[in-house]
């Protein structure tokens, strides 16, 4: 399997991929992880099998106070082509092109019952720095 950084035409591939982009949007809004303000740039990578995207990650890199941030989110594999390597590979990019551009660190967010992503961002050497629970009450 390949990644290549997408460009325009990719756009619909890269919507497909993530399903609802709406309520993908309305999730990264709620609860986001990297204020808008702050983005400098968003690399959208696309893994590919054979020519077939099969896969996509984006990575943002952001204007810290110090220096600049790095966070991958929107890691996607299609179904059929899970647990052969393409998320680790499009992970190992996304690092490579943020320390290209001099990124040190790189966050990203993952569900605590993921247990497929957690195994993969651990494998990767990322480690949980802060654990954040969302409460809710019915009234």
């Amino acid at each position: 399997m390949d990644v290549r950084v997408a460009d325009e035409k990719d756009m619909h591939i890269l919507e497909a991929l993530s399903g609802d982009m709406e309520l993908q949007r309305r999730i990264e809004e709620y609860f986001a992880p990297v204020d808008p303000s702050i983005i400098l740039e968003t690399v959208f990578l696309i893994l590919e099998d054979e020519g077939e995207v099969v896969g996509k990650a984006e990575l943002v890199i952001g204007e810290g106070e110090e220096e600049h941030l790095g966070y991958i989110r929107g890691v996607v594999i299609r179904e059929d082509f899970r647990g052969q390597g393409g998320a680790t590979t499009l992970m190992e990019e996304a690092e490579r092109i943020a320390k290209e551009k001099g990124i040190r660190v790189l966050d990203l967010h993952v569900y605590a019952d993921n247990e497929a992503a957690l195994n993969l961002y651990q494998g990767l050497g990322f480690q949980t720095y802060h654990r954040e629970l969302h409460m809710r009450k019915e009234i």
